[in-house]
């Protein structure tokens, strides 16, 4: 049977990957056919079998025309498939020499559910755009979204067409479900077809939903607002979940405020927190920036992200959020590979010190250490470098380049408009 499994329902599933919500595909409470069958598609492939038998199963990849079991099943039970991301089922059983069911996958007029596996703001707006282009391309009824409880109100706003719907508070009689995330570990393929490590975030959510890996930008326009600044300004988040995350240069965001207001702008941080860290590491607003920091909706913070000229940031949620609403990014992020992200041509690495260890396979991302650093943690001259060898020399050269690409200066009024 390769790698794929048919198994009782009562047998153990998959373990749960720390930090992620518990998966649990709920009864199947769908239509039978006139013999007692039934299928559905909610956290991977379930096939109900009723007495009689035995019968003879077979379950294919209708994409790959890959047969991925073919054999005999004792009895009335419950199959389930180990792989809970989508696939293109068609299902065949037999009874002797005579087929008495078939089903092939189609989610026209069905009811599917999204859920996303995380409460982190940049996960839920990486994978976003993804369940709208699931709903449309397969047809479906009625696309309900899982989101974190912080982020309904955002995601009905952007995209009414779904469903946003609170965890847990599943409806019955769904055709299909899948997970979205970045699941630990990486090398577990039941969950994901592929490691976030070689993918990165977002095409790892466009994998599992068996949709082309490719970008997609989450349209968060419909939050913008009247312009909450008259003079010509530029929004700064530093803070973010891990050590490594930070810009660790000790002169970064020093130098680059004082150049940014010497030049004509307001600097505005949009951060929820105005100092976080833990373990010794404390981590405070970048001095001369406006202070903008608390826990404001996030409607207001993508309203301030889309009037502004640009955005200077680090591989964070807020990050995510600048380029939903549309504003140029400033990414400074040595500790993922390039390809982790969104595309930006603003994004900087120093590839001349250690770099990319998030995504460089050696290691899972230890999201209950604050301090990781995976290849330097006990080498003090060498740890996070790869953030602390990104000079505001070289993050100011690439404002510069920003603004003379977009024609920008804040002196002449040649910004955005107001």
């Amino acid at each position: 049977m390769a790698d794929q499994q048919t198994q009782t329902a009562d047998q153990p599933q998959p373990p749960q990957q720390p930090g992620m919500f518990n998966l649990s595909p709920g009864p199947m409470d769908g239509p039978k056919d006139k013999r007692g069958f039934r299928v559905d598609f909610n956290l991977g492939l379930r096939l109900e079998l009723p007495k009689g038998g035995p019968w003879r199963v077979r379950l294919t990849d209708q994409d790959t025309s890959f047969v991925v079991y073919d054999g005999p099943v004792d009895g009335e039970q419950i199959l389930s498939s180990d792989k809970k991301y989508f696939i293109r089922w068609r299902v065949d059983v037999w009874e002797g020499s005579r087929e008495v069911f078939s089903h092939s996958y189609d989610a026209r007029g069905k009811d599917v559910l999204i859920e996303t596996c995380s409460i982190a703001m940049g996960d839920t707006i990486a994978f976003l755009p993804y369940a709208r282009i699931f709903k449309e391309r397969h047809g479906c009824r009625k696309l309900y979204f899982v989101v974190p409880d912080y982020m309904r109100d955002v995601v009905r706003a952007c995209y009414p067409d779904l469903e946003v719907i609170p965890r847990g508070k599943h409806p019955s009689g769904l055709y299909a479900s899948y997970y979205m995330g970045n699941f630990y570990p990486s090398t577990n393929r039941n969950l994901q077809p592929y490691s976030w490590h070689m993918t990165g975030l977002q095409r790892c959510g466009a994998s599992i939903l068996g949709l082309p890996m490719e970008e997609a930008r989450p349209d968060l326009s419909p939050l913008a607002g009247a312009r909450p600044i008259e003079e010509p300004y530029v929004c700064i988040a530093a803070q973010a979940t891990a050590q490594c995350k930070y810009w660790n240069n000790p002169n970064g965001w020093l130098d680059t405020v004082q150049y940014l207001k010497s030049i004509g702008y307001r600097v505005i941080c949009i951060d929820k927190e105005r100092g976080y860290g833990t373990g010794g590491y404390v981590n405070t607003i970048p001095w001369g920036a406006e202070d903008l920091t608390g826990a404001r909706p996030l409607a207001e913070r993508v309203n301030y992200l889309a009037h502004a000229d640009f955005f200077i940031g680090l591989t964070s949620g807020i990050a995510w959020l600048a380029w939903g609403a549309g504003v140029p990014v400033v990414l400074i992020a040595g500790f993922t590979a390039p390809w982790n992200e969104f595309s930006t041509p603003y994004r900087l690495i120093n590839l001349n010190v250690c770099n990319s260890c998030f995504n460089d396979g050696q290691n899972d991302f230890d999201m209950e250490a604050f301090d990781w650093c995976p290849h330097h943690h006990d080498d003090i001259d060498h740890r996070y470098e790869c953030m602390r060898g990104i000079t505001s020399e070289y993050v100011i050269s690439t404002v510069k380049r920003l603004m003379a690409e977009r024609g920008l200066d804040p002196k002449r009024g040649r910004g955005k408009s107001k």
